[in-house]
């Protein structure tokens, strides 16, 4: 792995210690040469946003952060790995940025790939957040066979609520200052909703940015981004609190259990953070193993995001990795 934040090495290395192993890290990966580095089945990167977002410079690479997708390439180039999944805003496909877009397609194809592009929300995939990003796959076509078929990018899945991924009865901060209380009721009656009391599901508002800048959903949660997941979520106007670091991992698809040991290494704030920046699992969950099967490196795999029980699982996404498989038994589980 790439990487040149201190806290996200360290969290990675406690998940992969997790599991009796440990990465390897090779820092900046403008710095490091992909000859001297060992060859992988599956390359997964996703670069810095900020370069290519609405919410940013928008500078695309004539920012140095807006470069780093290209070092990405270079290792594809160089080294063919049979699988490569790229991830980034939405905002790469805007008309400003679509020339680099088009040229990193253009080269994988040119290495002899079948590229797949698509822009994936999470909320269509099993977990109620409002995050859109651009996902291309890319498989390379000597590893393509007809009986297995070639990649697809899997459909939506029926959304749970909210309040499955929240962790009720809990020690939360609460208290508002006067500025955020009138956010509160701007919002309020920006969107004609009730006392809290009276709501079935869970009402979220970003109460930190200014009216400008501000959102409100309801039943799902706008976007997590780094700076409002370090700093403590969302307020859950329903509950009528602020969100946890585990609610903000649960929505990005991290089970109780795997924040936990998170927390053993770093810092609320640390961990909220690079749950900002990450890549929701439920969508790498469904697509990965779609990829590695038409690769060929994996056999079919059981899509445990493809039906969520309307009643009798505790708090998700941990009950949903953790319940008994009820498809083909055949069929591997993704995750173990």
């Amino acid at each position: 792995m790439s990487e040149v934040d201190d806290s996200k090495i360290s969290m990675s290395k406690a998940m992969h210690a997790r599991y009796g192993c440990s990465p390897q890290v090779h820092g900046d990966i403008t710095l490091r040469n992909p000859k001297d580095m060992d060859q992988v089945d599956l390359f997964v990167s996703g670069a810095p946003c900020p370069a290519y977002s609405t919410a940013g410079l928008k500078k695309g690479i004539k920012d140095l952060r807006g470069c780093v997708i290209l070092h990405s390439l270079k290792y594809i180039v160089l080294r063919r790995p049979a699988v490569a999944c790229l991830e980034n805003v939405k905002g790469m496909t805007h008309k400003s940025h679509k020339q680099v877009l088009d040229k990193i397609i253009e080269v994988l194809k040119s290495c002899n790939y079948k590229v797949t592009a698509a822009i994936l929300n999470t909320a269509d995939h099993g977990i109620p957040q409002n995050r859109e990003r651009l996902y291309l796959v890319a498989v390379h076509r000597s590893k393509l066979d007809k009986t297995r078929g070639n990649f697809k990018f899997p459909g939506p899945v029926t959304m749970p609520k909210l309040k499955r991924f929240l962790v009720h009865k809990c020690q939360q901060a609460s208290e508002l200052s006067e500025r955020e209380r009138g956010m509160v009721k701007a919002l309020r009656q920006k969107i004609g909703i009730a006392r809290p009391e009276k709501l079935e599901d869970e009402v979220v508002m970003d109460i930190g940015a200014t009216m400008q800048f501000a959102n409100v959903m309801n039943g799902v949660s706008p976007c997590l981004t780094k700076t409002r997941s370090a700093s403590g979520g969302y307020y859950l106007y329903t509950s009528q609190r602020f969100m946890n670091v585990y609610e903000i991992g649960g929505l990005q698809g991290w089970p109780k259990s795997w924040v936990d040991q998170l927390l053993e290494v770093q810092p609320k704030s640390k961990v909220g953070a690079g749950f900002g920046d990450a890549m929701s699992l439920n969508i790498l969950m469904r697509i990965l193993p779609r990829a590695c099967h038409a690769a060929g490196l994996v056999p079919p795999c059981a899509d445990v995001w493809e039906s969520i029980p309307e009643r009798g699982l505790g708090l998700l996404p941990g009950s949903l990795y953790e319940r008994e498989n009820p498809m083909d038994p055949r069929l591997q589980p993704i995750w173990v």
